[in-house]
């Protein structure tokens, strides 16, 4: 702001007289006589106070420049470098903190892989009792000693390493809290939680009966104890990150994905589901009603560690993974002709067939789903992608099914079924996005499970290809006939009860799922 009151007399007049271009510039790095000039700016308006800890800086020396407003300090914000330990903000804490009667919000940041706790006693926390907003990163306090009268949103991550920080808030401490958090209406708690010291013993629960968004990132062995300890209404926004890291066996995955599912709490069904298949961060989303804010379910799998297939060959590779697929989701194993050149990569058979297991375990919340939009990943040689007709099969009242496809050459999905047919009496439309290239040869897999649904009673009539414009310039068509010959060409062998359309653009696609509301987080 100090740069634009220089740019000209008019800028320099129309910033100086309008004090709420300056409530954010007060810094107690800045000189006294700057930051003496940047309040008088301020009028008495409530402004906002940082910090960035150097070497260079004593901010108890600046303090005094602020110490006659501290009644109107509604944010203070700390930044602490990796390299530097933070000593002078650990001491502000403990000194000024107390005397900030009007604080609003409070950031604290320390920058690097370390996790401080910022308990001490006596501890400021329990001094400042009208903090609405609390958020610190690589940092946390425990319940022992706060007061949070009329806190509405805490937010504690953890940035560093993947692995748990070897301190944090355990999960037997969250109950504590629970006189204080009457009025939480958000909780972030990212990859900052420990286990329990007695697990499955404690039962205590931490109450949030007004909780509107619950974000968590937490190892996938903490879901069921963290689900069971927080109690929360059914409508609140979920959004859970759950990171699987090290070895893992087939055995664990059907409890693992129960424990993830208690998280949607029931007494809501959704009527748009997302499923996104992808080898490292597959992830599910769920929207309802306006009563329901719906739940984001992630899946992190960048750390997993599984079983290389052995053998000395790619037939032998093929034989493993398949016996590994049939152990992961039951006897309906259907590996593609190409299985013996392209062997299925072990992780993406895990990532899909916990997907699988997820959206089972939450069978009566998506029993109402009348939209499904299933994002495919982009290699086309994946030859492990689940059969659809499961996830299907879960879903007897869907309208309209999307599937978006990196490009039309992307096997749409590669392993049908035909053992349980298809119940599904209200499919009428089959939506297939389009963004890039021009391959046709899996129109096959498409025509066939199309053929199947109508054979099974399914009354659709329409499949609509939306188009990229982009594919306009990359496939070298002239003009929309072009495309138009191509989706015929792609139609070629679908029953002659459905008839193929195409429109240019997304409005479709967003007619079917709001990008915004998946990432309502």
């Amino acid at each position: 702001m100090v740069r634009v009151s220089h740019v000209n007399s008019l800028f320099r007049e129309t910033s100086i007289r309008n004090p709420l271009l300056w409530t954010t510039s007060p810094s107690l790095n800045l000189p006294k006589h700057v930051l003496q000039v940047l309040i008088r700016r301020c009028a008495l308006r409530p402004f906002c106070l940082s910090f960035m800890e150097d070497s260079a800086t004593d901010p108890l020396s600046t303090w005094t420049v602020v110490a006659n407003h501290v009644d109107r300090i509604q944010l203070l914000c700390l930044e602490i470098p990796e390299a530097i330990e933070g000593r002078n903000c650990m001491l502000l804490l403990w000194s000024k903190l107390p005397k900030l009667s009007q604080l609003r919000h409070c950031m604290v940041n320390f920058h690097g892989p370390r996790n401080v706790c910022l308990d001490m006693l006596p501890n400021p926390f329990d001094h400042v009792t009208h903090v609405d907003t609390l958020a610190l990163s690589n940092c946390y306090i425990t319940p022992h000693y706060t007061n949070f009268a009329v806190i509405s949103s805490i937010s504690i991550y953890y940035l560093g390493d993947p692995r748990p920080p070897e301190m944090s808030v355990a999960v037997y401490h969250y109950p504590l809290w629970s006189p204080q958090l009457k009025n939480l209406r958000r909780l972030v708690l990212w990859n900052c939680t420990e286990t329990s010291l007695f697990p499955g013993s404690f039962r205590l629960e931490l109450d949030l009966p007004l909780l509107e968004y619950l974000v968590l990132r937490a190892p996938f062995l903490l879901c069921e104890e963290i689900s069971r300890t927080l109690n929360y209404p059914s409508r609140c926004a979920l959004t859970l990150t759950s990171t699987f890291t090290g070895s893992y066996g087939a055995h664990d995955l059907g409890a693992s994905a129960a424990s993830i599912a208690t998280f949607v709490r029931g007494g809501h069904t959704f009527s748009k589901c997302k499923i996104v298949v992808d080898r490292h961060v597959p992830s599910i989303y769920l929207r309802g009603s306006a009563a329901c804010r719906g739940a984001t379910l992630r899946f992190d799998l960048r750390n997993l560690v599984l079983p290389p297939p052995t053998g000395g060959g790619v037939p032998e590779a093929a034989g493993v993974i398949s016996r590994f697929r049939a152990a992961l989701i039951g006897n309906k194993v259907s590996i593609c002709p190409k299985a013996d050149r392209h062997p299925p990569n072990p992780l993406s058979i895990f990532s899909q067939a916990l997907l699988r297991q997820v959206v089972e375990a939450l069978s009566l919340q998506v029993a109402e789903v009348s939209n499904l939009h299933v994002q495919l990943p982009a290699d086309s040689e994946e030859l492990g992608r689940p059969t659809l007709d499961d996830l299907l099969g879960l879903m007897p009242q869907l309208h309209i099914l999307c599937l978006d496809l990196p490009h039309t050459g992307a096997a749409l999905p590669m392993a049908w079924t035909t053992g349980n047919p298809l119940q599904l009496p209200k499919l009428h439309q089959v939506l297939v996005q389009l963004k890039h290239g021009a391959q046709v040869h899996s129109k096959r897999y498409l025509a066939e499970f199309l053929r199947l649904l109508v054979l099974y009673g399914s009354p659709i009539r329409e499949v609509l290809f939306v188009v990229s414009p982009r594919i306009i310039d990359t496939m070298g068509y002239a003009s929309p006939d072009g495309l138009r010959l191509l989706l015929a060409d792609l139609g070629g062998d679908f029953p002659r009860a459905i008839g193929v359309e195409w429109v240019e653009g997304s409005e479709v696609h967003e007619a079917v799922w709001n990008e915004d509301d998946a990432e309502a987080e």
